[in-house]
């Protein structure tokens, strides 16, 4: 299943939106917190104009069933890998279910690109399941998620440029 999103911040500088999404752990953990994840980074490395980086993301909320079902006591979480190139202003993302990963797959590519009046987020990709019976509705469910992840931060990376606070924000990446 097709992903696509775009997010636009009007009034936005791209060295603004890209630190919010990219550099600030604060903000971020912050963010996600919000939204029902725990977030936390477990690799980030960031050489010149590129940033590898891999996080753990934990609802804190039950999963919807019947994928709740397939969880039998254990945790669910989420690992997300981004490969990003801050002078081309475009990266790559996959993420992996810790349940049943062999039989779900996100991945795609997103980028930040300066208009005349701000600045747009773009991500695409695709959602592929094998799960017997349930492909589509993981599929949907993985979409619907993702959807939800990023209008989410669109409206915090909103909030924080509208205060004018995102240039004295924390870019610590060591979470």
């Amino acid at each position: 299943m097709r992903i696509e999103i775009r997010q636009h911040f009007a009034g936005a500088t791209l060295d603004d939106v890209e630190r919010l999404y990219m550099l600030d752990e604060t903000f971020n953990r912050e963010t996600f917190a919000a939204l029902g994840y725990e977030r936390r980074v477990l690799v980030a490395d960031r050489h010149a104009e590129r940033l590898l980086r891999t996080l753990h993301l934990c609802p804190t909320r039950a999963l919807p069933a019947p994928f709740s079902s397939l969880l039998r006591g254990g945790t669910f979480h989420i690992e997300e890998q981004v490969a990003y190139d801050f002078a081309a202003h475009r990266g790559t993302w996959t993420t992996a279910p810790s349940l049943l990963a062999n039989q779900f797959q996100a991945s795609g590519t997103f980028s930040f690109a300066g208009d005349h009046d701000g600045v747009t987020f773009h991500l695409e990709g695709s959602a592929r399941s094998t799960l017997p019976l349930l492909a589509r509705s993981a599929e949907k469910q993985g979409v619907r998620t993702a959807e939800q992840q990023h209008a989410g931060l669109a409206a915090a990376v909103r909030a924080r440029i509208a205060r004018g606070a995102s240039r004295a924000a924390s870019l610590d990446l060591r979470s």
